[in-house]
């Protein structure tokens, strides 16, 4: 779950539009205060550059609260039949389908939104802020792993291709 909620803060283009929203902000009030006290260059640049840096303390401050609370709502799920139990992956052709011990579910390829990878995780977004998550610790090998990720891929691509091949 911190695995999503760190990647998806990444690529989201919500919480992109809010940290250049931040940036802009921090960075108009950090110029606007150095232009307007009445001394030499030096002190004016120092003074942007720890607006700067208070920004840069308040975003990271932003993404430990996000990250503790994350983790304060998984400690408080411990039902391993949930959300947060041992899921089983298994991709085919025509669709990806999950196993869990009270679930069964599948998703066409073309339904998928998108698979993304991290060094440690595979994402396969169902929704633009819902993903299969699945650690590169599960699998025997990296390139057990890599393979995974590329069929999945391959699959989504070929589906997704049809699809917009179908609709013009």
């Amino acid at each position: 779950m911190q695995a999503f909620q760190r990647h998806h803060r990444r690529i989201s283009p919500q919480v992109r539009r809010m940290r250049i929203f931040l940036w802009l902000f921090f960075s108009g009030f950090g110029l606007y205060s150095a232009i307007r006290h009445q001394t030499s260059i030096g002190p004016r640049v120092f003074h942007f550059l720890v607006v700067l840096a208070l920004l840069a303390a308040v975003i990271a401050a932003i993404n430990f609260v996000a990250n503790w609370i994350a983790r304060l709502r998984a400690d408080g799920h411990p039902d391993p039949n949930g959300v947060l139990g041992e899921h089983t992956i298994t991709l085919a052709p025509d669709a990806l389908f999950e196993r869990t011990a009270v679930n069964d579910s599948k998703a066409k390829w073309s339904g998928i939104f998108r698979i993304d990878a991290t060094p440690k995780h595979i994402f396969i977004f169902t929704q633009p802020n819902a993903a299969h998550v699945i650690p590169r610790r599960a699998f025997p090998r990296a390139e057990a792993a890599e393979q995974f990720f590329s069929t999945a891929r391959a699959y989504h691509e070929t589906a997704t291709s049809a699809v917009t091949t179908s609709a013009r």
